[in-house]
């Protein structure tokens, strides 16, 4: 799998910003692609994030969920030492270089010119656009909820789509855009979601609902449904153990097979361990007027 080194500059653009910087995070998010980081990285993303220009942008619990994703879904290396002799034109840029070649990674993703105008660096440069031209990968997003999970589907405009999928984050949600936007061109509906386990506790669905409606309310979106499972018939699946015949999970995949794979790979169970079946039914969601 291609291993990355990003940028401060680009993880800044991936979070104010939708484009080819925020493509290369949810192709990091979703597994498409490793990378690697530090805790010299991970302090100037910060430090940068926290400039007072930054904040008609992202608050300040945003960039703390931000940050706490980044380190779940980045690989940790100690900062790179012995930095001195790498040829930078900045030399604060050389401890990526150092970085990429101490973990043997693909390239650096970089839109900084000090960087990506380098003679013959060792691995390549590449622009956030250049990482899906070369590896000609797209962030897929294997399965969207599990059993336990509670939805909240908001709609509203366009322009205020990021600044709420961003809010939603910051409070504990993973958010995705749902397939209505097509029907109504005007308007955008988020899909958030949120795990309570198999058994939520009391208040949780009132607690996620409450505060993912206040959350719309103040970007101009309006609640359109809600519920523990999502999606249509024909794309649910009951995920079993093969040898109890548990039922592990209820899941909406866009990919089941893939799916299935992810799923093993997080319960530590080889992949044949797991059955997939089609669910018994619709798993619809009370409309919400």
């Amino acid at each position: 799998m291609v291993l990355l080194v990003i940028d401060p500059n680009v993880l800044v653009s991936g979070l104010i910003a939708q484009g080819p910087p925020a493509e290369v995070v949810d192709l990091v998010r979703y597994g498409e692609v490793r990378a690697a980081s530090c805790p010299r990285l991970l302090a100037e993303l910060e430090g940068v994030l926290r400039r007072p220009r930054f904040r008609r942008y992202v608050e300040a619990d945003e960039i703390d969920a931000y940050l706490d994703v980044l380190r779940s879904i980045t690989t940790p290396q100690p900062d790179p030492v012995g930095i001195d002799d790498i040829e930078c034109r900045d030399p604060d840029d050389a401890y990526l270089i150092a970085l990429a070649r101490r973990t043997g990674a693909d390239a650096v993703v970089s839109g900084d010119r000090d960087l990506t105008e380098l003679d013959d660096p060792r691995p390549p440069v590449v622009t956030p656009a250049g990482v899906l031209d070369r590896w000609d990968v797209v962030p897929r997003r294997p399965f969207q909820a599990v059993r336990g999970t509670f939805q909240v589907v908001l709609s509203g405009p366009k322009s205020a789509e990021r600044r709420l999928h961003r809010a939603l984050q910051a409070a504990g949600f993973v958010t995705q855009r749902t397939s209505g936007a097509e029907e109504h061109p005007s308007s955008t509906w988020v899909q958030a979601l949120c795990h309570g386990g198999d058994h939520p506790p009391e208040g949780f669905q009132r607690d996620k609902l409450d505060r993912a409606q206040a959350i719309g309310a103040g970007e101009g979106y309006r609640l359109c449904q809600h519920g523990v499972v999502i999606g249509g018939p024909a794309q649910f699946r009951v995920v079993r153990h093969r040898v109890s015949g548990e039922e592990l999970f209820r899941l909406f995949a866009d990919d089941p097979g893939r799916a299935v794979e992810q799923l093993a790979r997080q319960l530590g169970l080889p992949s044949e361990g797991l059955v997939l079946e089609e669910a018994p039914g619709a798993w619809g969601l009370p409309g919400v007027t």
